[in-house]
């Protein structure tokens, strides 16, 4: 009977094995978890001054939301809608994307009588708000939700 030449027991073949196997893993990982996270995401502002000035210099309105690290609904809008290219888009676009942390940003929240959370105000360019939404939204009915709110 013939031997069949097993490449584990070649220490040559064996560590070509394993480099090309690196070498997939280096290169596969990041591009599938690009494509499954969807890129980077809306590029939010996380000072409420410096965004309300730049609201106010390109005269757009703003979109705000209130967020904690600890809150599922608002990790899960970080991970999907966020990352959405209609919503990075469309955000982009119209609006001063502003993100504030309920617990850094307590006086802000309370403010804006922030009681849960996620919760986003549309606002005008000096922070005062027109509308409100609150929870987590995928991102079809996320634009659907910024969309009308503006007339956009």
């Amino acid at each position: 009977m013939q031997e069949i030449d097993n490449p584990l027991k070649d220490p040559a073949a064996s560590r070509r094995t394993r480099i090309i196997v690196f070498i997939v893993l280096l290169v596969g990982v990041p591009i599938v978890t690009k494509s499954f996270t969807g890129g980077p995401g809306v590029v939010w502002i996380e000072d409420f001054q410096e965004g309300i000035q730049l609201a106010q210099q390109e005269k757009k309105p703003i979109l705000l939301s209130f967020h904690a690290s600890w809150c599922g609904p608002c990790r899960d809008m970080k991970r999907s809608t966020y990352k959405s290219p209609e919503v990075i888009s469309l955000v982009e676009e119209y609006y001063v994307p502003i993100l504030m942390d309920i617990e850094r940003d307590d006086q802000i929240a309370a403010k804006y009588n922030v009681y849960s959370i996620p919760v986003y105000f549309l606002c005008s360019s000096d922070g005062t708000p027109n509308s409100s939404f609150l929870g987590y939204y995928g991102a079809e009915d996320f634009l659907a939700e910024i969309s009308s709110k503006e007339g956009l």
